[in-house]
């Protein structure tokens, strides 16, 4: 009777706690340790963009039933940067966030599972790579300006604090060149320019689209003609003050009172005394454009000759 009752005590007992051994190790020393669990991290985004990414950690029982893991998880992204997660929520979940720069990406970033009365400490890990934003569109600015005066070159958009620089090509104008932030040709026409601004720890770089810029000829200073009376009979040199630049200055005319009004090498004659309307034109050079004609304020009166 008392071997019977012994084995019957010994198949209670493991009754007992045999539902509880799938729950077990056996450590190296021989002692029984909590096991491990399945450790999940995802980063999001991923890849991601420098700033904050946000760390879903989920630490799941290996068997259908099993208790829901508890306690905290530690994560580090093996660059000095870590988060934690100080109680895991009633599914086994939880997020944190770090601050990831694109410098040294990718990161091997690992959550550890600190463990629980039943649990151990159990790890998981993930690949987070992190690049550098695209920057807003970039734009020249600056599409016009005066040829002989230097033009400081503009720009809008882009993002960040990378610096911006210029290329130049010809365009209808000669000897297209930038210094300084400054363009300058050799002749008036077209350039054709394109506005780099420079990466920095948040965006990359960008260029702006070739834009063209145009550099026109000068205004000529006002011009006026300044022989505005003379003798009948005797030929008048007409003369003007203003204008500028070297380009020759010519006349035309048309009868006032006087008839027949006429100029012949800078020189004004009429068929009768009166007056004469004449214009003056400084012709365009390499620097400066024609401007418009110009009447004196006043017409040429030919007084009468005397006898």
């Amino acid at each position: 009777m008392t071997n019977r009752s012994g084995i019957f005590a010994l198949i209670a007992a493991l009754a007992i706690v045999l539902p509880f051994v799938g729950l077990l190790v056996t450590s190296p020393s021989g002692a029984v340790a909590p096991t491990q669990r399945t450790v999940t991290i995802t980063g999001n985004p991923n890849p991601g963009t420098p700033g904050s990414i946000t760390y879903d950690v989920t630490v799941a029982p290996v068997t259908t039933g099993d208790t829901t893991p508890t306690g905290s998880v530690d994560v580090a992204d093996g660059a000095g940067g870590t988060c934690s997660i100080a109680v895991l929520d009633n599914t086994g979940a939880g997020s944190c966030s770090i601050t990831e720069s694109a410098s040294v990406s990718p990161y091997t970033v690992i959550a550890t599972y600190n463990g629980d009365p039943i649990y151990a400490i159990s790890t998981g890990n993930v690949m987070e790579t992190v690049n550098l934003a695209d920057q807003a569109t970039l734009s020249v600015t600056s599409t016009s300006g005066t040829y002989g005066t230097p033009l400081t070159l503009t720009t809008s958009g882009g993002s960040g604090t990378g610096a911006v620089s210029y290329t130049v090509v010809d365009g209808s104008a000669s000897g297209c060149a930038i210094s300084s932030g400054q363009l300058t040709s050799s002749s008036a026409g077209t350039c054709l320019v394109t506005a780099t601004k420079a990466a920095d720890a948040t965006y990359s770089a960008t260029s702006s689209v070739t834009t063209t810029v145009t550099l026109a000829l000068a205004g000529q200073a006002t011009l006026s003609v300044t022989s505005t009376s003379g003798t009948y009979g005797t030929p008048l040199t007409l003369t003007t003050s203003g204008g500028s630049g070297t380009g020759a200055v010519s006349y035309t005319v048309v009868d006032g009172s006087a008839s027949g009004c006429a100029i012949s090498s800078g020189q004004l004659t009429s068929s009768s005394a009166g007056t004469c309307l004449v214009t003056a034109t400084k012709a365009a050079d390499a620097t400066y454009s024609a401007p418009p004609r110009l009447r004196p304020p006043s017409p040429w009166r030919w007084p009468a000759r005397r006898p």
